[in-house]
């Protein structure tokens, strides 16, 4: 829980830069992370917020993929789904701005963790073919030398996606976020794994939402 405790001391000290556009906090209601998936549990996946409701920060403790000569063709490729719902007053607007996912690896030379997550805003009228939606996608390689034993890997990227349509029109809205990932290796026998160390076990996930008035 180490990498969540810096992000929230972070975040903290970014909440107290003030903004026009931001609703005030008191009107802003995010819920309780909802998760799913072979890589994840309600009970694996932790929720922190910013005080002025514009960072979150999801610790997805119990995600974990691994190859090996001993591991399961399972534990290759894991994925998990996560839904919060997100309450904000009228005449605001909300997006995507950007994600950061952080964590630790072992990956040998040759193994290569592909990473891909879909952002979209589901409620009122808007399904999963609506374009209020942004993609992820990005590798952690282990390159010529590799990566030692529990590296530190971090993904980070601009998601702006186009503005959701502002409360009382849409309401409460869903945050959900589809996030898979892949181990590969090029060579035979490679041992190699993502999320499996004991002190920073899974991953951070932190994600910026933007407010505009409107």
């Amino acid at each position: 829980m180490r990498l969540q405790a810096i992000y929230i001391a972070l975040i903290s000290a970014l909440s107290l830069l003030t903004n026009a556009a931001l609703p005030k906090p008191k009107d802003v209601t995010i819920g309780r992370a909802e998760a799913s998936g072979s890589g994840c549990s309600s009970s694996s996946v932790s929720l922190s917020v910013s005080p002025n409701r514009t960072d979150l920060a999801f610790t997805l403790s119990q995600f974990g993929v691994a190859i090996g000569v001993a591991k399961p063709p399972t534990e290759r490729m894991k994925g998990c789904t996560i839904q919060v719902v997100i309450s904000y007053p009228p005449g605001f607007a909300i997006s995507f701005v950007n994600t950061t996912y952080r964590g630790k690896a072992t990956l040998p030379r040759g193994a290569t963790a592909n990473f891909t997550s879909d952002l979209r805003f589901l409620g009122y009228g808007l399904d999963m073919d609506d374009g209020r939606y942004s993609t992820v996608s990005a590798q952690v390689v282990g390159g010529d030398d590799g990566l030692p034993e529990y590296t530190t890997w971090v993904i980070a990227q601009e998601t702006r996606a186009g503005y959701m349509c502002r409360a009382p029109c849409c309401g409460n809205v869903t945050l959900n976020i589809m996030t898979r990932v892949r181990l590969s290796a090029a060579l035979a026998g490679v041992e190699a794994d993502l999320g499996y160390h004991e002190e920073s076990p899974g991953f951070l996930l932190q994600l910026r939402l933007g407010w505009e008035t409107c």
